[in-house]
């Protein structure tokens, strides 16, 4: 990831690009960019500005489902609402089944991969989204409070 992301960046500044905005949703990728963002002001002075998961407070007031965790979460209601409202070719409502699996006791605090306490990656309740609450999430992204 580290090397992907220098890679495309170097490219984008050799074209003149001094300011880069980088928004992820992939909580797993935060070090690799935290990293890259500090590499690439410091060899280049190009600033990269990142967000992640912008707009989640918001969109979790949306959702009537409980919350597996504060922070972390996976195909429950806020994913799948937004699949439904952009994608819903791709979801099959049919297969979604709530799961708040209990993660292992160093969870937040060192690497876990999520076989060891998912079998199907759900992390909530998918059950309760729908296409109008993916719509009201993708705006809260897409416009700020």
């Amino acid at each position: 990831m580290v090397a992907f992301l220098i890679d495309i960046y170097e490219s984008l500044y050799t074209h003149g690009v001094k300011l880069i905005v980088l928004i992820s949703w992939h909580i797993g990728n935060a070090n690799a960019i935290k990293k890259v963002a500090r590499f690439m002001y410091d060899k280049y002075g190009i600033k990269i500005l990142y967000f992640r998961t912008p707009g989640l407070g918001k969109m979790r007031k949306l959702c009537t489902s409980k919350q597996w965790h504060r922070v972390f979460f996976h195909a429950e209601e806020i994913e799948t609402s937004i699949m439904l409202a952009i994608r819903p070719d791709l979801v099959d409502m049919n297969k979604a089944i709530p799961s708040y699996p209990k993660p292992p006791r160093t969870f937040e605090y060192m690497p876990h991969t999520w076989d060891e306490f998912t079998k199907i990656g759900v992390l909530g309740d998918p059950t309760k989204a729908t296409a109008e609450k993916g719509k009201k999430c993708w705006r809260s992204l897409l416009i700020p409070s």
